[in-house]
């Protein structure tokens, strides 16, 4: 999970990490540098749409 919100900000420069409440060095944090495997990946979307 951690590496899809990393890449969704990558791929939305204009959306800024502070403004959700992110510190500034969040992405440094051992919480996110971890991969979370216990999040499955088959879990759809509360919008019903995977790839969201």
């Amino acid at each position: 999970m951690s590496t899809r919100l990393k890449m969704l900000l990558s791929d939305f420069p204009g959306v800024d990490p502070a403004a959700m409440g992110f510190p500034r060095e969040w992405a440094e944090e051992p919480v996110w540098k971890q991969g979370c495997e216990a999040f499955p990946s088959e879990v759809q979307s509360p919008l019903g749409d995977p790839s969201l």
